[in-house]
């Protein structure tokens, strides 16, 4: 799962740096690689931005899996870990270094919750509270017509006409929060978030806690009741991804890689297609 998910961040790396200027140069460990999207479209928002705000949303899912706040741990109490490793010490000083540019875990919820709505930050009066919805529509419109095509008969007008609806209030809804330091924001998110897959996956990061992936140095700072569902949040954040980047380019019938990051998003987010055919 981590080389998927570092597929994906280098998508939203890549967003980043069309949407916004000076972001920090580094090979990202990230491959979830989206075609680039270009295109006019009818609301306010242009497809770098949407592109930009898509890898921003699979960052908000992977905060809620714990894996910023565990290496920020890491960093802050790298003296005292029982490190056998040199190469990972070393690697641990210089995010230490770096770590001073992050954003602190409550700015990042606010933002999240002022764009996605995410539960970490329901407390701020900005929540953006129907992005949930109008993603779960469209990932819902999305679907209903990929299965009515796949009984081999034209789907029905109102479902084409409904997913052209439910794009549009997406890009609406997204369109208010572009503005601001949420790019600029999102720039340094994603640049820790390379990082902090940089950190897990070593080798003696990952011996530390005696585990065997990278995903078990994050499930070791949790208590074992409170663990969170890391590869359905994971899943989600990649295909929601994907759904919300093509919201950049809608033009014709959603291409098979959207219908299935839709059906996946309803999946990991426990939610059933609710567009009849």
């Amino acid at each position: 799962m981590t080389l998927d998910l570092a597929v994906s961040v280098l998508t939203a790396d890549r967003a980043v740096r069309f949407a916004a200027p000076a972001v920090v140069a580094g090979e990202d460990p990230f491959r979830l690689d989206v075609p680039p999207l270009v295109g006019p479209g009818t609301s306010d928002i242009d497809a770098a931005a949407l592109d930009a705000l898509a890898g921003l949303y699979l960052t908000a899912e992977l905060e809620q899996t714990g894996l910023l706040v565990a290496v920020e741990l890491l960093v802050a109490n790298r003296a005292s870990l029982d490190l056998t490793s040199v190469e990972a010490a070393e690697l641990l000083e210089q995010i230490a270094s770096a770590a001073r540019e992050w954003l602190p875990a409550v700015a990042r919820q606010q933002l999240f919750a002022r764009v996605f709505g995410t539960a970490s930050g329901a407390s701020s009066e900005l929540v953006n509270r129907d992005f949930p919805q109008l993603l779960s529509d469209l990932c819902s419109a999305i679907t209903a017509y990929d299965e009515a095509e796949s009984w081999n008969r034209p789907p029905p007008s109102h479902l084409r006409s409904q997913i052209t609806r439910t794009v549009e209030r997406l890009r609406e809804n997204l369109a208010l929060r572009q503005y601001g330091a949420t790019l600029v924001a999102g720039r340094r998110i994603t640049e820790q978030v390379r990082r902090s897959v940089e950190v897990i996956s070593h080798p003696g990061i990952v011996a530390l806690v005696r585990g065997r992936s990278p995903w078990d140095v994050v499930r070791a700072t949790w208590e074992p009741n409170e663990q969170p569902d890391i590869e359905g949040l994971v899943g989600q954040g990649q295909s929601g991804q994907v759904v919300i980047a093509w919201t950049g380019t809608p033009d014709g019938v959603p291409p098979q890689q959207v219908r299935d990051a839709a059906a996946t998003w309803l999946l990991h987010a426990g939610l059933e297609q609710t567009w009849a055919a």
